[in-house]
């Protein structure tokens, strides 16, 4: 009979960083597909937030791995954010 263990908590902690050249600061966190749902749509995701603050825009993902979502935040979709949002601002949009 094989035993299988939960995971940790800490195999889920969202990680919070800051893009080195847009200054965009994204949560990358895991989000469990729920029993209810009709797809599974468990995986990782990021979305623009500050530590502490609601959410700045709608998630992006799920990737199958949080290195995944990361790798999306700082050089795929998310270095886009911050300047889209800026120039939005900018022109009064």
């Amino acid at each position: 009979m094989q035993v299988f263990e939960e995971p940790s908590a800490s195999q889920y902690s969202p990680i919070f960083d800051i893009h080195p050249t847009t200054g965009m600061h994204f949560e990358v966190f895991y989000f469990g597909r729920s029993e209810t749902a009709a797809k599974d749509f468990g995986g990782w995701f990021w979305w623009p937030r500050r530590r502490g603050q609601p959410p700045e825009g709608a998630a992006t993902g799920a990737f199958p791995t949080s290195y995944a979502a990361y790798r999306d935040a700082m050089i795929g979709s998310g270095v886009h954010h911050r300047v889209e949002r800026n120039a939005q601002a900018a022109v009064g949009a």
